[in-house]
């Protein structure tokens, strides 16, 4: 599981919860290994390629006046979490918060944004953009 959040005027911070059957001892010498050298300083900051991806529904899970929840489900692929987010701020959404959530296969992101424009017309362009 993985959370995304946002604190106002601090900026984005997002954690990890991993489970593996891996011994910690071998958890503990990954950790302590140094970075990886082979990788040059804009490598690092160059920004991500949004992959094209497709999901199976897109939902408005509830919505107030200060926050929508949007609800992006699918088949597991590469850069959905990106893909995702990436047009939310094409709509000029504001993140707040997002989960991602995964079992098997299938893929379930949740986002937490705050409300611009009409719901109702977002869901509609994200469903023609992404839902197969």
């Amino acid at each position: 599981m993985s959370s995304v959040h946002t604190i106002k005027d601090v900026g984005v911070y997002d954690w990890f919860c991993l489970r593996t059957e891996k011994p910690l001892r071998q958890i503990q010498k990954w950790l302590e290994l140094p970075p990886q050298s082979s990788l040059s300083a804009p490598a690092l900051i160059a920004p991500a390629a949004v992959p094209k991806v497709q999901f199976q529904s897109i939902d408005l899970m509830a919505q107030d006046e200060e926050e929508w929840i949007l609800s992006f489900k699918g088949r597991d692929q590469r850069g959905l979490l990106l893909a995702a987010a990436h047009a939310l701020n094409e709509e000029r959404l504001s993140l707040r918060w997002a989960r991602a959530h995964t079992w098997g296969n299938q893929v379930e992101d949740v986002f937490s944004v705050r409300p611009f424009g009409e719901v109702s017309v977002l869901i509609a362009r994200l469903k023609a953009r992404f839902v197969t």
